[in-house]
Formats: structure tokens, sequence, C-alpha cells
């Protein structure tokens, strides 16, 4: 049993190392190929179409945030005005009580 056990790991080793190896290779292979003689052979005009695209996306974010930003201002004036009539209803909670008891 401890030698099936022994064998295994062995096998389990030399197969690890053997990945190692080939990740390395096809890593190198990676690094050392030439990618940019696809940049000159695009010859259609998806590239502007690919750019125009990432514009009106910036823009469309742009817009968002603007929307939101306004959205936030908005909501926290609201909340401000929520808390100042809150308080001028507790206010005149406070002076009827007040009143009450004298």
């Amino acid at each position: 049993m401890a030698k099936g056990f022994k064998v295994f790991v062995g096998l389990a080793a030399l197969a690890g190392a053997a990945a190692a190896f080939f990740t390395l290779k096809k890593r190198k292979e990676m690094e050392e190929y030439d990618y940019e003689e696809f940049d000159d052979e695009c010859d259609c005009d998806c590239c502007t179409e690919c750019d125009d695209a990432a514009e009106a996306a910036q823009d469309a974010a742009e817009t968002a945030e603007e929307a939101i930003e306004e959205a936030s201002e908005k909501a926290a004036e609201a909340v401000e005005d929520g808390a100042e009539s809150v308080e001028e209803g507790l206010d005149s909670i406070a002076d009827a009580v007040e009143d009450t008891d004298k």
C-alpha cells in the first residue's frame, strides 16, 4: 500500500513538473510572438466604429454621473428641508406642551 502511494505521489510530481514546463514554454512563445503584424492589416472601418462607440459610451457615463450628482444634491436638499420641518414641528409641540403646563 505504501509503495503504491509513493508511486502515485511520484507520478503526480512528474505530471506537475511537466505542466509547469509546458506552461513556461507557452508563456515564452506568447511573449516572443509578433502581435503588431495584425495591426497593419486592418482595412475596415470597424476601428473607427469602435472608437465612436467608446466615445458615445463615455459621454453616456458622464451624463449618468451628472444626473446622479444632481439627484444626490436634490435628495440632500430634501433631507435638509425635511429636517427643518421636523424641527419646526417639534418646536411647536414643545411650545404647546409648555403652554399646557402653565
